[in-house]
């Protein structure tokens, strides 16, 4: 593995560094005896500055841009050293794919200490704004700091090409890390899924060392199967190889 040593400024080359070369990034230390480690002091003085006290908005572009970061996948010291565990995340990489999963995911979500998320592709593909619609939740859940939805804004920056190659790294990059971060029990797709789509989530899901099972649920299935938000996260990773029984009485 590839190690980076870099200043604390550099969140945006850390950023890919991590997510597509597998790269960790550390910031030196300093010697408070040695001004020489101690990098653009100056600098850092004027940046606090200027951006806390004269241009306030410039303090909620940088908040977002971490927060955007994170909710792609970047994997700060802090989560790699205290890691989640929820009980499924979802993805979606079509609107069409976000309604047939929405009965699954507020199931989860209105079960008493069961905690899941949902991710969308974003971008052309699944816009976060059109993606909470459809769940009947606000537009403002897609900029909460409270995390409800991630949006990959995959294919955002790039619709020039036809490949879905980028695509796929895109999805595969951003999952991985976000379900190394979260370390779900489950991670739930539809069925019918784009078929690069499923191989790429298969792959994240597969890397994770914390056992995350891969589900494909067929769309019609999706308001059967509810009761697995009842299960006990121990029991949630063998949900397929359950089988159900009911007595009638007469």
């Amino acid at each position: 593995m590839l190690f980076i040593f870099m200043t604390g400024e550099d969140l945006h080359l850390s950023y890919q560094l991590q997510k597509y070369r597998n790269a960790g990034s550390f910031v030196l230390p300093v010697d408070p005896k040695d001004k020489e480690t101690w990098g653009d002091s100056e600098h850092r003085l004027a940046y606090v500055s200027e951006t806390t006290i004269i241009f306030k908005d410039i303090v909620q572009v940088r908040n977002d841009q971490w927060w955007k970061a994170l909710s792609t996948g970047y994997v700060t010291q802090c989560e790699a050293m205290n890691p989640q565990k929820i009980d499924a995340l979802f993805y979606a990489h079509s609107i069409d794919e976000v309604k047939a999963l929405a009965p699954l995911l507020e199931k989860f979500w209105s079960t008493i200490r069961k905690k899941a998320y949902i991710v969308v592709s974003g971008g052309s593909f699944c816009p976060c704004e059109d993606s909470v619609t459809a769940l009947n939740w606000p537009k403002v859940v897609c900029k909460e700091r409270r995390f409800k939805i991630m949006d990959l804004v995959v294919g955002a920056l790039s619709t020039i090409s036809n490949s879905e190659v980028p695509i796929v790294q895109a999805v595969y990059a951003s999952m991985k890390c976000l379900i190394n971060i979260h370390n779900p029990s489950l991670m739930i797709i539809v069925a019918d899924a784009d078929p690069n789509v499923k191989k790429a989530l298969k792959i994240a899901t597969e890397a994770n060392t914390n056992s995350s099972t891969l589900v494909l649920l067929p769309r019609s299935s999706v308001t059967k199967v509810l009761w697995m938000a009842d299960l006990r996260p121990t029991a949630l990773p063998n949900w397929n190889r359950m089988r159900l029984s009911m007595n009638i009485l007469i």
